[in-house]
């Protein structure tokens, strides 16, 4: 009688350039999918031999936005915003994170280092904010600048899944 082997799971941390990874490896001859580890927190990096969808209960990055007082140092018809990324409980460090604002003809792009960025000025309308890092699921949010503001923006980008063929 011949039996199927039970996945083996290894968790390891790669440290890289001061960033650390934690990746968790499925070994089976079938196919694994993204199953939760504990108390319904699914296992945060998944190589597998296949790569299934990603489940619907799967953490996305979440954007919290607090308005902040009025800064009497902006121009007219600017304002600010002081933007920080952290990644989740997991993988807490976000350092290294593309951070990219695009409006009609205005273009920032910024990598984030020390988790936080000061976005200063611009002039006041709406934006598209997008957020990215290797190893995290993508952050893309509409956000308004306001006139003579300087707001902060809190992100959290939720670790993702990779998967191996």
């Amino acid at each position: 009688m011949k039996t199927t082997p039970n996945p083996v799971l290894h968790r390891t941390r790669l440290r890289r350039a001061g960033e650390v990874a934690i990746v968790v490896i499925c070994l089976t001859s079938a196919l694994v999918t993204c199953a939760p580890s504990h108390a319904g927190s699914p296992a945060h990096i998944v190589v597998t031999r296949g790569c299934p969808p990603i489940p619907a209960s799967w953490p996305q990055s979440t954007l919290r936005r607090s308005l902040g007082s009025r800064d009497l140092d902006l121009r007219p018809q600017t304002g600010a915003l002081f933007v920080e990324v952290k990644g989740d409980g997991l993988n807490p460090s976000a350092s290294g994170a593309q951070l990219a604002l695009r409006s009609q003809g205005i273009l920032r792009d910024t990598v984030v280092r020390d988790s936080v960025v000061n976005i200063a000025p611009l002039p006041a309308g709406r934006y598209s904010l997008g957020i990215r890092k290797l190893g995290f699921r993508q952050l893309q949010a509409s956000i308004e600048v306001r006139s003579g503001y300087l707001d902060t923006v809190r992100v959290v980008l939720a670790t993702d899944m990779a998967c191996l063929a």
